[in-house]
């Protein structure tokens, strides 16, 4: 394990070729965020009949390695099977129940903004991924860090009567008012919109974009937590860990998928001197 300086906060940073945890204490991450390899990849070649038995090793771990309250989140999506969806996802919520992490919200989607044009002649068009938000117990969520700019019509409505009907008739309206519009913005809702990465330099087949893991490490963490991510990819989870001044834990088994996520890191951060294991 190693710490960098990052800002004004001293950061663990460990990124790490392979797959095995073994290493990390018990009880000491603080969130987990990854997207395991999709079903059918062909360097994993996982089928969706075998995938939770595949992921159940890596749940316990997760489980292992979280804090109480700790967060996990998952991005996944859904697969065709003869033309119709596989249920690997629903088997594999209630695998990840099984062992003690709880579902502690709906899905949050995945819109993606742009999408490789495709030709579908059955059902519409594939925008979307899940990422469900699993925690050890209850969970922490600090919804202050994620607020977002309340929408113009918003604005206009507070600024104006709103009238409302009631069994003595019409009267002005309290619950749109000016004193109820928070300065820090309004609340998030569980749809993030993001382009999809399309970087050509990156060398892994379904790289997520970073404010993707940057949102929900501002959600679910604060700074200084260790952030966890065990199918590390190309490294986005990390940069967005360290930006934000979060300890970063990785992990990655193609040893050329590796290689390259601890360059683009390092590139990242070419003003700091960084380490790895």
């Amino acid at each position: 394990m190693k710490l960098i300086t990052v800002g004004n906060r001293n950061c663990l940073l460990n990124l790490s070729s392979g797959d095995n945890m073994n290493d990390v204490v018990n009880d000491s991450i603080h969130m987990v965020i990854t997207s395991p390899p999709y079903v059918n990849l062909r360097k994993i070649g996982v089928k969706p009949d075998e995938y939770v038995e595949w992921f159940i090793p890596f749940a316990k771990e997760i489980k292992r390695v979280l804090i109480p309250d700790g967060n996990f989140i998952l991005n996944i999506n859904d697969v065709i099977v003869k033309g119709v969806v596989h249920p690997y996802i629903d088997d594999l919520k209630r695998m990840l129940c099984d062992i003690g992490l709880n579902q502690i919200s709906k899905p949050y989607i995945w819109y993606k903004t742009t999408a490789i044009p495709t030709k579908c002649s059955h059902r519409a068009i594939d925008r979307y991924e899940y990422c469900f938000w699993f925690s050890n117990g209850r969970g922490k969520f600090y919804r202050d860090n994620v607020r977002v700019p309340y929408a113009d019509i918003t604005v206009r409505r507070v600024k104006s009567k709103v009238m409302s009907l009631s069994s003595r008739g019409l009267k002005e309206s309290k619950m749109f008012t000016e004193s109820s519009v928070d300065p820090r913005g309004a609340l998030p809702h569980n749809i993030i919109e993001l382009s999809p990465e399309c970087n050509p330099g990156i060398k892994h087949s379904a790289p997520f974009p970073i404010g993707l893991p940057e949102w929900f490490i501002k959600a679910g963490s604060v700074e200084g937590d260790i952030i966890l991510d065990p199918f590390m990819g190309s490294g986005t989870t990390a940069i967005a860990a360290l930006r934000n001044n979060r300890g970063v834990i990785g992990y990655e088994i193609d040893a050329e998928v590796y290689n390259y996520s601890v360059e683009r890191v390092s590139s990242y951060f070419r003003n700091t001197k960084l380490d790895f294991v």
